[in-house]
Order: C-alpha cells, then structure tokens, then sequence
C-alpha cells in the first residue's frame, strides 16, 4: 500500500485481520514471501529483506541498494517483480533485467548473478518454470520483441523467438508458451528443445493482448477495451484467428488488465467496473453472472482465485475479497 507493508490474516476471509505493518522509504513495486521473510523492491531501486516471523514486529534485515530507477516521467512506465526461489529472489525490472540475489543468509545478502538488458531494451512480461525463465523483450525503438529462455541456475541464454510487438505475459503448459502480444495477439511458442524454441502459430481476433490464462484446451485472453477472448489451442499450431468466444463489458471505458479460469467461471478484472464473473461452460458463449467492485473508487487491476474465493487488486481501495462461493 504505497510505501507501506501490511500484513493481513485471511484465515476468516469474511473479516480480514491486519497483524502488523511497516513503513519504507519508498514506494514498493514488487513483493514476495517464503516461510519467515518476505523481498521487497522499491522506487528508489532498495531491495529490502524482512523478517516477518512475528507479523506484528516486522524486522528489516538487510538492504541492497540496485541502483535508481528510469521511469517514464509522463507514462510512469515501469514493470517490476520480485520472486522467490529456494534461496534466491529474482527481480525484473523494466530498464535492468533480471538481478538474482542470494537470501540463504538473511542477515548478508548479496547479488549472486544478473542477466542485464542492454541501455536500448526494456524487459517486460516473464514466467518461471522448474528449470527456465522466459522472459520478455522489447527494444526501445518498438522495432523489435522477442521472448528469451534462459537457464535458471545461471541465467545463460538458451534460445530466443522474435516476435512483432510487445510480449506483456507469458504462460506456460506442458511444452508450449502462450504469449499475449499486444497488437500481434496470442502467440504459440514450442519450447520442448529449449535450445531451438519454435513459434508455432499467432492468433489475433482484436484489441491489445495483456494477460493470457490457459485452462485445459482453451485460452482466455484480456485484451483491454475490447474485453476478453476466448481461444481454442487444442491444435497450439493451428490457432484460428477467430475467437471462439468473445465477453465485451457492457458499461463504457473498460480495461479488461487480468483474467484467471477456474473450472466453469472466468474471473475478469475490467478497471473500474470491478470484477465480471463469467459463466464459461460453453466457451463459444461466455455468459455474464455478476459483477463485483466492493469499494467505492477501486480500480480493478489484478484478480486471483482460491477456495471460493476472489482477491482482486483494487487500486487505491487495496485488497478485497469477495466470496464467490455463490
């Protein structure tokens, strides 16, 4: 929350309890736990490890100072993620790359390695598996994007795949990652010989492609304003540019940024209208259940689903969670 830390119990969703917070320095921008610690990485480019043990008495442990950061002065543009792995954490950052940090002893922290992006490249959407991380590139003349793998226990260039416009997310099933490409659209990509990763196919019905979720034989996409598509991938190489399914929010000004599936329902988070919970039994129809904005002023950016329940990132409103259970 800003450049606050706050640690809430969820054991009673219907009631959150906040145990304990602290305040930084700075605004935070990427954030992950493991067991008694939690990485924090902020504006003024501090990465921060906390010992969170005891939530009402949070104790920093040490700091790492990675260097300012380069923001947009008129877009604020900036991607951030920190993620914990073992006895590392890794942070992305837009104008660096990716910075690994060895947190086996929590009380000396230290840079163990980095995969830098060169001064003309922004690092953007990313994910991790078992052994690889896949992470997105964009140059800064927006004439070239590429999706890069690389080894995870040294971060050495394994194999690359260009792309034609911005790759903002990437999932992973089985052999094949789902990339939302902007303005290219959904993008299929072979990566059983992680040395030669192959694209397959591109889908593109409309919109701008943000996040991608994969369920089964099926790929919900957030495509901005233009709301969400549903696509079938049970053929990864052959994907139709038709949208099998489309769902377009009724209100005006939406902008559908995240979107998870779970069983027969989509979560969608559409901006300022909240979440739209989506009936997805038949996939070529999605069908409108509910729509939820708890608070008053939220802006609905992020959503996650567990045990009937929905935790929507709701900008300056924070957390809320919702029970889907009905």
């Amino acid at each position: 929350s800003g450049n606050k830390l706050v640690i809430t119990s969820v054991v009673n969703p219907d009631n959150p309890d906040v145990l304990g917070s602290i305040i930084l320095e700075s605004i935070i921008y990427g954030i992950d736990a493991s067991g008694s610690y939690a990485a924090v990485f902020d504006e003024a480019g501090l990465f921060t490890l906390l010992n969170v043990s005891n939530p009402t008495e949070i104790i920093i442990e040490a700091t790492l100072e990675l260097g300012e950061l380069s923001i947009d002065p008129i877009f604020q543009e900036f991607s951030s993620e920190v993620e914990i792995h073992g006895e590392h954490a890794y942070v992305v950052r837009e104008d660096m790359g990716i910075i690994v940090i060895d947190i086996s002893d929590p009380t000396d922290i230290s840079i163990a390695g980095s995969y830098p992006v060169t001064g003309n490249e922004y690092a953007r959407g990313m994910a991790v598996t078992e052994g690889h991380i896949l992470l997105g590139v964009e140059d800064a003349s927006q004439t070239s994007y590429e999706v890069r793998i690389l080894n995870r226990s040294d971060l050495s260039d394994l194999g690359s795949v260009a792309l034609n416009d911005i790759p903002e997310d990437i999932t992973v099933q089985d052999d094949i990652a789902y990339v939302a490409a902007a303005w290219m659209g959904l993008v299929s990509i072979d990566i059983s010989d992680i040395m030669n990763p192959v694209l397959l196919d591109t889908s593109y019905y409309s919109g701008w492609y943000t996040e991608v979720t994969v369920l089964g034989n099926m790929a919900f996409v957030a495509v901005d304003s233009d709301g969400m598509h549903v696509i079938d991938i049970s053929d990864p190489a052959n994907m139709d540019n038709i949208a099998l399914g489309t769902y377009v929010p009724s209100v005006s000004y939406t902008q559908c940024s995240d979107v998870v599936a779970v069983g027969n329902y989509v979560y969608l988070s559409t901006g300022a209208d909240g979440v739209h919970i989506l009936d997805v039994t038949d996939p070529a129809i999605p069908t409108f259940l509910a729509q939820g904005a708890p608070n008053s002023g939220g802006v609905a950016a992020g959503v996650d689903y567990k045990d009937d329940y929905v935790y929507l990132a709701d900008g300056p409103n924070g957390l809320a969670v919702m029970n889907v259970s009905d």
